[in-house]
């Protein structure tokens, strides 16, 4: 059989074995550019909804949503941990693309048909069982030991990168355009991404803990020194996710100079994701 890839030499290099970092790279960082391209206006979007539809303070009904989607998301993170140790991230990668991609679609549809955010909000709380606890057992197992820290310092910086280039053409999308159009750009994006993730090395995982025993975990008393930072960590990301643009938007300032402050600010935190990486690795 012919192999259709035969002289097209980047992709011949997505699939070597050499190109294993690089095939998580590309599809990092088109996954990250898809997210981010609507991550700061997203929470001003369902503002924005809740705002028009309902009577009841529109901040509060944003926090309602993602409260309940953390919490399911928390709940169920190990049944999505088994099944990425049961088929492998590149499976998982391929089924909660499309899921994601459906809850931008459900997004742009919710002014016609306000009765779609629940499935909305399921479509993005399976999307996200599925993809992420699967994603850092895979980076764990293609990651070096010896220079783990700088490999995900690395994936960080990947991610980063796209980031701080979305927000400014998200932006821009928007001024020129509407929400709808920026949902459908996120669409396409995370059918790119689908793409590449066919083509990441095929990696299992033998998850025995049940998911009563990884949650009694988490909040058994001799977690506390982990699980403490990392619900300090989150809480902290999700002020800055969700509070802060809308914090913004209320200012009045315009979406593309929320778009550049942004950037701005996370083209600086890689700078600093690479420094730590760096020393996380030599000082352990």
């Amino acid at each position: 059989m012919i192999n259709p890839l035969r002289g097209f030499s980047g992709l011949q290099f997505i699939r070597s074995p050499k190109g294993e970092f690089s095939r998580v790279y590309m599809g990092i960082a088109v996954r990250d550019l898809a997210f981010n391209l609507t991550a700061i206006f997203e929470p001003i979007y369902l503002y924005l909804f809740f705002e028009d539809n309902l009577t009841f303070p529109p901040l509060v009904l944003v926090c309602l949503y993602y409260g309940t989607f953390y919490l399911l998301y928390g709940l169920f993170s190990p049944l999505g941990a088994r099944l990425a140790g049961l088929i492998g991230f590149r499976w998982i990668g391929l089924i909660s693309s499309p899921i994601r991609g459906s809850y931008y679609v459900l997004l742009a549809l919710l002014p016609l048909f306000p009765f779609l955010l629940p499935f909305a909000l399921l479509a993005l709380s399976v999307s996200s069982i599925l993809y992420w606890p699967g994603f850092h057992v895979f980076l764990a197992h293609i990651s070096n030991h010896k220079n783990r820290a700088s490999s995900i310092g690395k994936v960080n910086i990947v991610g980063t990168l796209a980031a701080a280039i979305s927000p400014v053409f998200g932006g821009m999308i928007l001024v020129f355009f509407n929400y709808s159009a920026l949902f459908i750009a996120t669409f396409i994006l995370l059918f790119i991404s689908t793409f590449v993730f066919w083509f990441v090395p095929k990696i299992t995982e033998h998850y025995s803990e049940s998911s009563m025993g990884a949650l009694k975990k988490t909040f058994h008393r001799n977690s506390w020194r982990i699980t403490v930072p990392f619900a300090a960590y989150g809480i902290e990301d999700q002020i800055n996710g969700i509070m802060w643009p809308i914090f913004l938007f209320l200012l009045a300032i315009s979406y593309s100079s929320l778009g550049l402050i942004i950037t701005l600010s996370l083209v600086i935190s890689l700078v600093v994701t690479y420094v730590v990486g760096r020393a996380s690795d030599k000082f352990g």
